[in-house]
């Protein structure tokens, strides 16, 4: 018995061995892959991070687009505002009345009369330089801008005066007066031209250098993005932290037998040809190039005393009569960067090519996986090799968007999303002649169109001129009288000063030099208007220049169309713009200072943190919209909150969207500053993109991502089965 006792009792410790050690084995490998899923998790979580501000650089640019363009609809053609025939005067309506009364355009008078093309005209009395031309400021007639186009002035006949002995001295003064008046309106005829033609090169140069330091930016984080060995967007390896966030969480037994070295990080959008193009990351992110055009007013005197008044085009400024200085006064030689800008586009790799922003390639998937392995001897089992336990994990951002598709539909094989209806299209071809009816088939049909890149010259024409919807399916953008309406209250008090002398600090004409201040902004990094020499000598902002930036600021603030297709982030100083200024190596060694969003100025200390919030408050308190109008400028967000459109977290196992928590922040969860929280609400609603854990079945798996009529498809970077990873 004590035999079979002995036995017995062996047999039942093998199994209580065996037992324990499978039961350290189970412990080790739920803890190692629990470890891994964090780990995953942490590298999907850097991959959002660079997507939302890449995401909210792109929605900059959107904006520097809109400013563009409202400032050459509103601002450039203001002068023909409400004219006719037979009125030359500017008529504004009274606040109340019909919303942007002002800004409507007809080839010859009357509401049904059939619409013009607009063009930029700075020969009128709301301009300061104009103003100053005329004599002693002061002269009512002086405004070209009103005329119909192709039109030429009757000739201002010097008649001949009889010559008496009594009257000689009388007849020669009279004659002498006539001809210097001839020679005055040829004069302020041909120096009216140069202001038109630098309206359209300025606003175009300030949009062209906006744009290009935002187009860097998301390049360098783009090229992060899709590195075999990603980068976080401060350049440090996503490695690194995958490793210390594994480690952190192992157990004691399996932290002894952890090999940093046999991890490994696979980023799904260094897979296939996601990472490749002209420039790295560029099937992943292509960028929609556009070359957007502007006419402007080209007046010229004749020695017949004739101003005549036709429309021209932008790259067109060898036509414009050198009295004064011509173009040179505006743009001096060298470097003559107006005329550089305006005079077509560069390549298109550089960073000044005009554009409409980047768009995302569905088909190369954002995820990342994580393979991590661990070796161990259990107590039980002292001889022999380890136990090598081995666990991986992925993971990916979702829930965010880059921005709209310039198409509606992108299929499997184009690197483009495509924008032209029809069977004969060629998957991800552009629009080179850019015909209305394509317009159903663009996400914003009133955009300029896009460029492929090695295509032909571009077509300019009137689908060229800068325009953009304020919300999905708006017919009109900037043709809408409402939307020129905007901030039109800043024109009233002006109009009791057209015909007073030009000049003084309250003045509020506006001013052609608030507009070159690309000049210094490398420093500035700031695209509205300013005046830096006003504010050196005042030491502060004139008020009229004040209420004009807010009027800018509210001109290009959120509207509809934007929180349906951008992520646009409410906090963008605390989590981007602050980061880039304490590293401004991360977006390259450029030398230019980190740009804040539209209204915020950098080398002005208590504009600084101006952000998207400053430009919703432009619209709110009436500094930026005419608060008699506002109700009816339905497109523009009244709240931050409005801002919260992207998935948020409700449930555990839930990925529905929840509805409950759309463009919402729930009272007391606003974030402070120091908190890097996107949309800066900590609950609610959320901007941007959340990360979740994902199966390897699920990436393998066919999407139908392209769009209505575009099938199923594998993705371009799928990430293959355990042989490969």
């Amino acid at each position: 018995m004590s035999v079979f006792l002995a036995l017995v009792f062996q047999v039942l410790f093998v199994f209580f061995a065996m037992v324990i050690n499978i039961g350290l084995m189970v412990h080790d490998k739920i803890n190692l892959q629990n470890s891994v899923d964090l780990g995953a998790y942490y590298a999907a979580q850097k991959q959002a991070e660079i997507l939302n501000e890449i995401a909210h650089l792109n929605y900059q640019i959107r904006q520097d687009y809109k400013l563009l363009a409202w400032r050459y609809w509103v601002l450039g053609t203001i002068g023909r505002a409400g004219y006719n025939e037979t009125q030359p005067t500017p008529q504004i309506s009274a606040p109340g009345t019909d919303p942007g009364e002002y800004v409507r355009r007809y080839s010859s008078g009357g509401a049904s009369a059939q619409e013009e093309v607009p063009v930029a005209c700075l020969a009128t009395l709301y301009w300061w330089e104009f103003a100053m031309l005329t004599p002693a400021g002061v002269n009512p007639n002086e405004n070209y801008c009103w005329h119909n186009y192709n039109w030429t002035s009757t000739p201002i006949a010097v008649p001949s005066v009889p010559f008496t002995p009594a009257t000689a001295g009388y007849n020669a003064y009279a004659y002498s007066l006539g001809q210097t008046g001839q020679a005055d309106y040829v004069r302020s005829c041909d120096m009216a031209s140069p202001l038109s033609w630098a309206f359209v090169a300025a606003i175009m140069t300030n949009y062209k250098m906006s744009i290009a330091y935002k187009k860097r930016a998301i390049k360098r984080l783009r090229e992060n993005l899709v590195s075999e060995n990603p980068l976080d967007r401060d350049g440090v390896p996503i490695r690194n932290g995958v490793i210390a966030t594994i480690e952190k969480n192992l157990t004691e037994s399996n932290r002894q037998g952890f090999d940093p070295n046999s991890v490994q990080l696979l980023n799904g959008l260094s897979r296939g040809d996601c990472a490749q193009g002209s420039q790295p990351g560029e099937n992943t992110l292509p960028e929609i190039l556009t070359a957007p055009g502007m006419y402007f007013a080209l007046l010229r005197g004749s020695a017949g005393s004739t101003c005549s008044f036709t429309i021209s085009f932008q790259l067109e400024w060898g036509n414009i009569p050198l009295t004064g200085g011509g173009v040179n006064r505006w743009d001096p030689n060298p470097p003559q960067l107006m005329r550089q800008m305006t005079s077509g586009e560069p390549n298109a790799n550089d960073d000044y090519h005009s554009s409409l922003g980047f768009e995302k390639n569905p088909w190369c998937m954002a995820y990342v996986g994580v393979k991590a392995q661990t070796s161990s001897r259990k107590p039980f089992a002292p001889f022999g090799r380890a136990s090598t336990l081995v666990a991986r994990a992925f993971a990916q951002p979702f829930g965010g968007r880059i921005g709209p598709w310039y198409g509606k539909r992108w299929f499997a094989a184009a690197l483009t999303s495509e924008s032209i209806p029809g069977p004969s299209a060629a998957a991800g071809s552009g629009d080179m002649n850019p015909r209305p009816e394509q317009a159903a088939a663009r996400t914003d049909p009133l955009t300029s169109p896009r460029i492929v890149p090695g295509g032909p010259n571009y077509p300019y024409s009137a689908y060229s001129i800068p325009n953009y919807s304020r919300f999905p399916g708006d017919p009109l953008g900037m043709r809408s009288s409402r939307a020129k309406a905007v901030g039109r209250h800043y024109f009233g008090p002006l109009r009791s000063r057209l015909y007073q002398p030009a000049g003084g600090p309250e003045d509020p004409r506006l001013r052609l030099n608030w507009f070159l201040g690309f000049y210094g902004f490398q420093d500035s990094a700031d695209p509205l208007a300013f005046d830096a020499v006003a504010q050196a000598a005042a030491g502060a902002m004139p008020a009229p220049l004040e209420r004009f930036r807010k009027l800018e600021m509210a001109a290009v603030a959120p509207d509809l169309f934007d929180m349906t297709y951008y992520s646009v982030d409410p906090a963008a100083n605390a989590n981007y713009l602050r980061l880039a200024r304490s590293n401004p190596s991360r977006y390259g060694n450029t030398g230019q200072r980190p740009m804040g969003d539209l209204g915020s100025r950098g080398n002005v200390p208590s504009m600084q943190e101006t952000n998207v919030e400053s430009q919703i408050n432009a619209v709110n308190d009436g500094s930026g919209v005419d608060p008699t109008i506002r109700g009816v400028i339905f497109w523009l967000a009244r709240s931050w909150t409005h801002l919260l459109t992207g998935w948020a977290p409700h449930r555990v196992t839930n990925f529905t969207f929840p509805l409950e928590r759309f463009g919402i922040c729930t009272a007391g969860n606003e974030a402070a500053d120091a908190f890097m929280i996107p949309g800066k609400c900590a609950a609610g609603g959320r901007v941007g993109y959340s990360v979740r854990l994902i199966s390897r079945a699920h990436l393998n798996g066919p999407w139908q991502v392209g769009g209505d009529g575009v099938g199923a498809s594998p993705l371009r970077n799928p990430p293959g089965d355990d042989s490969q990873f």
